[in-house]
């Protein structure tokens, strides 16, 4: 566990230079925390993953893990979170929610989360954002996408 944290703490605060050569970081500390940072072994499908991390975004949350997985699940059977490159970045909006919290995990044995490149995924970022705040919840998506970018 104590690798797996240190192979994803420069995500974290991860230094990516921009279109003029100035250095910006999508900084995850806000949506992460070493806590919710997990190797999941024994999954073999989607929903396991997302009932695995929707149990660490209960904790962060309040909310009750099945409300979470089943909102996720909803969220990708409408589109495909698998992103392509052996990432997926499950997310939901849900009432209760203060503040977006993530999840990350890295499976042991990738499962299929209908990417465009239909690659199974390996590493996973669940998100949990406020039901009623699109901007707090796209500005999220796009730090997480930035870090897992290249």
């Amino acid at each position: 566990m104590a690798i797996l944290v240190g192979l994803i703490q420069p995500l974290l605060c991860l230094h990516l230079p921009d279109f003029w050569g100035h250095t910006i970081m999508p900084d995850l500390s806000n949506i992460l925390d070493n806590e919710s940072i997990v190797e999941l072994r024994e999954v073999k499908h989607q929903a396991d993953v997302l009932l695995a991390l929707a149990r660490f975004l209960s904790v962060r949350s309040g909310l009750p893990s099945g409300i979470i997985a089943d909102a996720m699940q909803v969220r990708a059977a409408q589109d495909p979170i698998g992103v392509g490159d052996g990432v997926a970045i499950p997310h939901a909006r849900l009432v209760g929610v203060k503040q977006p919290v993530g999840a990350f995990a890295r499976l042991q044995t990738p499962v299929d989360f209908a990417a465009h490149d239909d690659r199974p995924c390996d590493l996973v970022f669940a998100l949990l954002a406020p039901k009623d705040e699109d901007a707090a919840h796209l500005k999220a998506l796009a730090q997480i996408s930035r870090a897992f970018r290249d």
